[in-house]
C-alpha cells in the first residue's frame, strides 16, 4: 500500500469521526433543549425558541396573578438591620 493512499484513509477515517461527533452532539442539544421541554405534559411553551430560552434558564415573563391575602393573622416580628450581627470568618 502506498504513502499517499494510506494518507487518503486516515484523513477519510478522521473526517467521518469528526463529522459523527458533530451530529451527535447537534442532535443531543436538539433534543435536550428544544424536543423533551415541548414534549413534556402541560407545556407552557408556544414557541420552539420559547421552549429553548427556557432550558438554557433564561427568565420569561410569568404570569399576572392576584396576590391573596390571607384571612388569619401574620406574623408582627420586625427586622432592622441593627439586629444582624457583622460577619467574621471566625465564630
Amino acid at each position: 500500500m502506498s504513502d499517499e493512499s494510506r494518507k487518503s484513509t486516515s484523513m477519510r477515517w478522521f473526517a467521518t469521526s469528526i463529522v459523527i461527533t458533530l451530529l451527535i452532539a447537534a442532535l443531543s442539544v436538539v433534543t435536550g433543549f428544544v424536543w423533551l421541554p415541548v414534549a413534556e405534559r402541560d407545556s407552557p411553551f408556544r414557541s420552539v425558541w420559547d421552549a429553548f430560552c427556557s432550558s438554557v434558564g433564561l427568565v420569561r415573563k410569568s404570569p399576572v396573578s392576584v396576590v391573596s391575602n390571607p384571612n388569619y393573622k401574620t406574623s408582627t416580628v420586625v427586622v432592622s438591620a441593627g439586629m444582624a450581627r457583622a460577619a467574621s470568618a471566625t465564630p
